[in-house]
C-alpha cells in the first residue's frame, strides 16, 4: 500500500512528465507521425523513441513489445527512463537512423491515403523496413489489408492488391523490401 507522500510525488512526477513530452510534441519534428505524418500524434513507442498516430501505434502494438513498446502520451504513466528515451531520439533522429538504407525514390505511405477498414499494409511494411532492419519474409506477411501472426496457413506470396491511385501493389513493396535486405 502506498502512502499519501508516494502517491503525491508520483502524481507530481507524471505532472513533469507531461509536461515534457508536451514540450516535445510542439516541435516541428514531432508535430507528424513519424511512420505516415498523420498530424497530432498522441501515442509514442517509447523504446524506439518516436510519436505516432494511433493507427501506426496499432501497428507497432501488432509487432510485438519485444519490437515496440507503445504507450498514450496522455493516458499513460510514464518512468524517467521511458521520458529520457524520447527525449534522447525523436522522430528525426530515430527517421535518420531507421530510414538510412532508403532508396531516394522510396515514398513514405500516407495512412488517410487507404480505406478505415486495415488499408495499413504499406504503412505496416513500411515500419517493419524502419523498425525490424529490413528482415520481414514473404511469410511473415499476410496482405488482406492488415497484420496476421505468423502462421503456417499464411499464403507464401501476397496476393495482388493495389494499394495506391499509382498502382504500387503489396507485392511490389515486398519486393522493395527483399531489394534493400541488407546482407
Amino acid at each position: 500500500m502506498t502512502t499519501r507522500s508516494e502517491r503525491e510525488k508520483a502524481l507530481k512526477l507524471n505532472e513533469q512528465h507531461q509536461v515534457i513530452l508536451s514540450k516535445m510534441l510542439r516541435e516541428e519534428e514531432n508535430k507528424y507521425c513519424c511512420d505516415c505524418e498523420a498530424k497530432g500524434p498522441r501515442w509514442a513507442s517509447w523504446n524506439l523513441g518516436v510519436f505516432m498516430c494511433i493507427r501506426c501505434a496499432g501497428i507497432h502494438r501488432n509487432l510485438g513489445v519485444h519490437i515496440a513498446r507503445v504507450k498514450s502520451v496522455n493516458l499513460d504513466q510514464w518512468t524517467p527512463e521511458q521520458i529520457q528515451s524520447m527525449v534522447d531520439i525523436g522522430n528525426r533522429r530515430a527517421r535518420l537512423m531507421y530510414e538510412a538504407h532508403l532508396p531516394e525514390s522510396f515514398r513514405r505511405p500516407q495512412t488517410d491515403q487507404y480505406p478505415a477498414t486495415g488499408g495499413c499494409v504499406c504503412v505496416c511494411v513500411c515500419v517493419c523496413v524502419f523498425y525490424l532492419q529490413l528482415t520481414l519474409s514473404l511469410n511473415e506477411l499476410h496482405v488482406f489489408g492488415s497484420l496476421t501472426k505468423r502462421s503456417s496457413d499464411a499464403p507464401s506470396t501476397p496476393p495482388q492488391v493495389t494499394l495506391d491511385s499509382e498502382g504500387t501493389t503489396c507485392c511490389q513493396t515486398v519486393r522493395l523490401i527483399n531489394e534493400l535486405k541488407l546482407g
